[in-house]
């Protein structure tokens, strides 16, 4: 149980304000999140949006934030795919108009190691 006793344990180490990774070191076991995981954690019940994303030597780094533009917030969706005819279908598929709407890349970044990061986001580029 953590903490409190009455939860289990997070998937990822928490993150502590006022101290020093140094003199707070991460949990051996805990150092690694998946992409998925990772925006899910910061987007869920939350109007936060994806600002920007970097991969750099199998690191990712992200900025979330919300946006009085996009309130309230459109539709989201995110992946990431080893391969590029995987990511070309999944785009394909984003971007083709469902009951009226379409899912545009917002955010992408890619890595030779962990492939495209793509975060989508409805009504983007449009004025509606």
């Amino acid at each position: 149980m953590f903490m409190t006793g009455k939860k289990a344990r997070p998937s990822t180490e928490p993150m502590y304000s006022g101290g020093n990774i140094r003199d707070f070191p991460i949990t051996t076991g805990y150092d690694l999140v998946e992409y998925t995981d990772f925006i899910r954690s910061h987007l869920f019940n939350s109007e936060n949006i994806f600002i920007c994303q970097n991969f750099h030597d199998g690191c990712f780094s992200g900025c979330f934030a919300p946006s009085k533009r996009y309130s309230p917030r459109p539709a989201l969706s995110w992946g990431i795919w080893k391969n590029r005819h995987a990511f070309f279908e999944f785009v394909k598929e984003k971007w083709e108009w469902k009951n009226g709407r379409s899912l545009k890349i917002y955010s992408l970044a890619c890595d030779e190691n962990l492939g495209f990061g793509v975060f989508f986001m409805g009504n983007y580029g449009s004025r509606s």
